[in-house]
């Protein structure tokens, strides 16, 4: 269990890291949750989370769970796991830095 535990603080810590070299933060930082969830927005304006999740998945090879789906608190966020692959962890984030910065520089 303790192994475990471990593993996904690292985990949890890659992506904190990740998204803070890309100046952006996730909701909150989960204190014993697998998951995390990141705000979809560009420019400071909150996003249909559902429309976001296909756009990032057809720009980006990126999958992420639409917020909606966990209540409508979570509608404007979306939801990635923190049970896969550390180096998965970190490149997935790093295409959804992407995505946000590149849609920023479009606008």
């Amino acid at each position: 269990m303790q192994d475990m535990c471990a593993s996904y603080r690292k985990r949890r810590d890659i992506a904190v890291a990740t998204l803070e070299r890309n100046n952006m933060a996730p909701a909150a930082i989960p204190g014993g949750a697998f998951y995390m969830l990141l705000p979809c927005r560009t420019d400071g304006v909150r996003e249909d989370s559902a429309a976001f999740v296909l756009e990032l998945l057809a720009a980006k090879s990126v999958a992420v769970a639409p917020g909606y789906t966990f209540g409508k608190e979570s509608e404007g966020f979306i939801r990635i796991s923190l049970a896969a692959a550390d180096e998965d962890i970190e490149e997935g984030l790093q295409r959804f830095a992407d995505f946000i910065h590149e849609r920023e520089a479009i606008a």
